[in-house]
């Protein structure tokens, strides 16, 4: 995994990088770990979801409990309910580690990890 630390690398250390810092202080790469875990764990939830919502919608179109045209408006229901669900990792809020280290404390994007 490759990181990049600072706003003044060079642009192929930021391009090669996995992931980039905004500010270089090495106590924020716990940090780094925590989004992916959350982040991971929101991508599992929207994939279990999607999952079984789609074998549901399909059984009962497939059983014609459900009209075709109903089936194929029902499918854009998932997409929002996906989209609201990982919207919760923009709000996520600093691990104690960072606020140990002189970090900022507040609300945390995982673009600025």
């Amino acid at each position: 995994m490759g990181i990049a630390m600072g706003v003044m690398g060079t642009d192929v250390a930021l391009e090669a990088a996995h992931v980039a810092l905004m500010r270089e202080n090495w106590h924020l790469v716990p940090d780094l770990f925590v989004i992916a875990k959350r982040t991971m764990r929101v991508v599992r939830m929207n994939l279990l979801f999607t999952i079984l919502y789609n074998l549901l919608g399909l059984s009962l179109a497939a059983l014609g409990i459900l009209p075709p045209i109903l089936a194929a408006a029902a499918q854009s229901l998932p997409d929002l309910l996906i989209l609201g669900n990982s919207s919760r990792l923009l709000r996520q809020k600093l691990p104690d580690t960072a606020s140990a280290s002189g970090g900022v404390k507040g609300p945390l994007s995982p673009f600025q990890a």
